[in-house]
């Protein structure tokens, strides 16, 4: 189902991304509507990471701001003391252990810290439990 959806863009973004997509479809009859739902689609799938909706309903947006990016900064840190540590760039799947060594020399190694931190990277979708004692990185 489709809804319509009204905006204000700045005119010589938006006459750019017109030109673009007549140049691509050589209309801009439904083309522009599926061009604007596929980079709605791009930035979702780009900014994933920092969706933490879920965990920041009640605080305001300049301090849910300061969470997400902190979120993200420590995840940066976690992943390349892993990336590190297992010698691959590409990390998929992450035992309990191995996440809560990288949290512990990252962040520090009292348990609260790890535990903290744990709920903080689930909550914000960067990991999901896949089960058991793994993790799945998203």
């Amino acid at each position: 189902m489709k809804e319509r959806l009204r905006v204000s863009v700045d005119k010589n973004v938006l006459s750019r991304f017109k030109n673009s997509v007549i140049a691509k479809h050589g209309t801009l009859w439904r083309a522009l509507s599926e061009e604007v739902e596929e980079a709605l689609r791009l930035w979702l799938e780009r900014h994933a990471h920092t969706n933490c909706t879920q965990i920041l309903p009640t605080q305001n947006s300049s301090e849910a701001v300061k969470r997400v990016g902190k979120t993200e900064q420590v995840w940066t840190q976690v992943k390349a003391y892993l990336q590190q540590r297992l010698d691959t760039p590409c990390i998929h799947k992450i035992s309990r252990r191995l996440l809560e060594e990288a949290i512990s020399n990252v962040r520090g190694g009292d348990p609260r810290t790890v535990r903290r931190w744990l709920r903080e990277f689930l909550n914000c979708g960067i990991i999901r439990w896949n089960g058991g004692e793994v993790f799945e990185v998203a």
